[in-house]
C-alpha cells in the first residue's frame, strides 16, 4: 500500500535577501538619475536653447529673440548687439537674423 503523490506542489520560496537589496538599489539609482535629468532639463540655459529652436527664422522676432538671451547668464556684449540690431535705422535681414541667432545658439551652449 505504498502510494506516492505525484501532484504535491510545493510553496514558492522567497526571494533571498541580496535580491532585495540589489532592487532597492537599483530603484533609487534609477530614482537619482532621473532627478538629475530633469534638473538638468529645468536650466535656464536649456529652457531657452528649447525656445530657440521654436522661433522662426523671420527678422521680426527680434525682441522674442532678446527676451530668449535675457535671462542667461554673461549675455552683456551680445544684447547690445541685438539691441542694436533691433533699433538699427534700417530693418534687420535675414541674414543678420541668422546670425544672431547662431551667436544665441552659441552663447546657450557654453552657459550650460
Amino acid at each position: 500500500m505504498n502510494q506516492t503523490l505525484h501532484d504535491l506542489e510545493l510553496p514558492p520560496a522567497p526571494l533571498p535577501d541580496y535580491l532585495w537589496w540589489l532592487l532597492a538599489l537599483a530603484a533609487l539609482l534609477l530614482l537619482g538619475s532621473g532627478l538629475w535629468l530633469w534638473r538638468k532639463r529645468q536650466q535656464p540655459a536649456a529652457k531657452a536653447l528649447r525656445k530657440l529652436a521654436k522661433l522662426p527664422d523671420d527678422p521680426a522676432n527680434l525682441p522674442q529673440l532678446a527676451a530668449i538671451v535675457r535671462g542667461v547668464e554673461g549675455s552683456g556684449g551680445f544684447l547690445s548687439r541685438l539691441d542694436h540690431a533691433r533699433f538699427a535705422p534700417t530693418p534687420c535681414t535675414p541674414e543678420a537674423f541668422a546670425t544672431l541667432k547662431h551667436a544665441a545658439r552659441t552663447l546657450l551652449e557654453q552657459a550650460r
